[in-house]
């Protein structure tokens, strides 16, 4: 008989290519998600589909019935106040893993941040001996998170993988940068061009994940992981403009004092809407950083693991996917 993983996040991005991932490896995947008449991308995969949500911890003992191992990959990334990034990706997280332990569940895999850990340059990419050292109130809630794993009494087996930006087929976060760069043959320009950036292809991230999940060494650690070459937001652009036959030129007009007040002009405005803004003044920070550089050595070395596609293979299989679902 299949063993059973229960599933958060699982009709985002990064949760549906691990829902598939762990299917295609024989598992048996049952997703908890908070909408099940919604899906999403599930629609179409052979997943259990159960309703519950890490904020409701009465749903989640019924949810882990019989499973083996969590793959907790659900967060919250924009909200208005730390209070809210708090009650899902903090207490959302204590309160699965207390039900995993009192179920029996075998392991708990926790799909982190490196916003968890802060920035870091190409000079001083970040490890995870680092001190934290999170900028923003999403950071926070995600360090909080991976506290309430570790902190677990040793009753059950966990890892904590932090990946930097994942991009990939799905993901709506880099879908402007895309559109901007086959429209209009640009790409946005935050100060200093040079600054770079780590970044992990959404099929190499599940990948991690799912080794996370059946290895038997190196476990009860955290561990980055992401591709070897950090690059700018020059670079990747350029790749991906190679993909029309063109080439890319900085966006006008987006000096910092300028991106200032569009952050607070963005966050104004979603207030009085009551939604969480896409731009605000904790992303300006998070532009203003250094960089956003991490290594993955560690899990190279105890693990074995390595991304293994190349960087403009991914952007290619991205802007084929966007445009083939009409997205561009």
């Amino acid at each position: 008989m299949s063993r059973m993983t229960l599933l958060t996040g699982g009709t985002g991005f990064v949760g549906s290519h691990l829902a598939e991932e762990m299917t295609r490896a024989g598992w048996r995947v049952r997703a908890l998600v908070r909408r099940p008449e919604k899906p999403r991308w599930l629609r179409d995969m052979d997943v259990e589909i159960t309703k519950g949500d890490v904020e409701e911890p009465s749903s989640l003992q019924p949810a882990l019935k019989g499973v083996e191992l969590v793959l907790h990959c659900a967060g919250l990334t924009k909200a208005n106040r730390r209070s809210e990034y708090m009650k899902a990706n903090a207490q959302g997280t204590q309160a699965l893993v207390e039900a995993s332990v009192r179920v029996g569940v075998r392991r708990f895999v926790y799909c982190s941040s490196q916003a968890a850990a802060g920035p870091a340059t190409n000079a001083r990419p970040r490890v995870e001996e680092d001190v934290p050292e999170p900028i923003t109130d999403y950071g926070v809630s995600k360090l909080e998170g991976e506290r309430a794993v570790r902190n677990c009494g040793g009753q059950i087996e966990w890892m904590i993988l932090r990946p930097p930006a994942v991009f990939g087929p799905r993901d709506e976060q880099f879908l402007p940068l895309f559109r901007m760069i086959k429209k209009y043959r640009r790409y946005p320009s935050f100060g200093h061009e040079e600054r770079a950036y780590s970044w992990i292809f959404v099929r190499d991230l599940v990948s991690a994940l799912r080794l996370a999940a059946e290895t038997e060494t190196g476990l009860n650690e955290t561990y980055f992981v992401a591709d070897g070459t950090p690059v700018s937001w020059r670079k990747i652009s350029e790749i991906a403009a190679a993909l029309y036959g063109s080439r890319v030129r900085p966006l006008p007009g987006l000096s910092l004092p300028v991106l200032q007040v569009i952050a607070l002009l963005s966050e104004g405005v979603a207030r009085l809407q009551g939604k969480a803004a896409l731009f605000n003044r904790q992303k300006f920070h998070e532009i203003l950083a250094a960089g956003w550089v991490v290594s993955s050595q560690k899990i190279q070395q105890r693990l074995g693991f390595r991304c293994r596609i190349p960087l403009a293979d991914a952007v290619r299989e991205t802007a084929h996917w966007y445009e083939e679902q009409g997205w561009l």
